[in-house]
């Protein structure tokens, strides 16, 4: 059972293949829950992987790519959305900035621009990149005025920049959705 993989990664290690990049992903993610010395070694390689996976889900369907995760999520029982949203935290955390924001552009036009522009703005803040985490923050807000997640992001994003007014009051904003919901 794992000669296939293995042969597909020594004869063929340009070429993308869906169920390697998968289960390559699946490890990396595992791996990090656990403590390791070379943790950020591990999540550039996670990183990377997820990169190299949402560029062959472009390929594969470019006129739904999120038609491609739902039919990979099927296939597998994975949860690849779940890991993919995890994913730029654990980069942040790790202070892989640049590679949270890469990992967020190759991933959000398959999941949606909801689902990761709010980790977008927590990253910029966290970088010390104000202007475009204040630009994001306008984008994000004007785009989608009705999301809870991007009104709590952007809470924590001006927390994260010590501008406590505005955090307060996208914390309200954050509130009111919730109450109107």
């Amino acid at each position: 059972l794992l000669v296939p993989d293995e042969l597909w990664r020594r004869l063929l290690p340009d070429v993308p293949c869906r169920t390697l990049l998968l289960s390559d992903l699946l490890l990396s993610m595992r791996e990090l829950d656990a403590v390791c010395r070379d943790r950020s070694a591990r999540l550039t390689w996670a990183a990377q992987r997820a990169i190299r996976l949402a560029d062959l889900g472009r390929r594969q369907s470019p006129g739904a790519p999120d038609a491609c995760i739902e039919d990979w999520e099927c296939r597998t029982g994975m949860d690849i959305g779940g890991w993919i949203r995890d994913l730029p935290g654990q980069l942040q955390m790790g202070g892989l900035y640049d590679q949270a924001i890469a990992v967020i552009g190759a991933w959000t036009p398959l999941l949606g621009p909801e689902s990761l522009s709010g980790e977008l703005v927590s990253v910029l803040a966290s970088a010390g990149r104000r202007a475009e985490a204040e630009a994001q923050i306008a984008a994000n807000e004007s785009g989608m005025p009705d999301s809870f997640e991007i009104r709590m992001a952007s809470a924590d994003a001006w927390e994260r920049m010590d501008e406590r007014e505005k955090a307060l009051q996208a914390y309200g904003e954050a509130k009111r959705l919730a109450r109107d919901d």
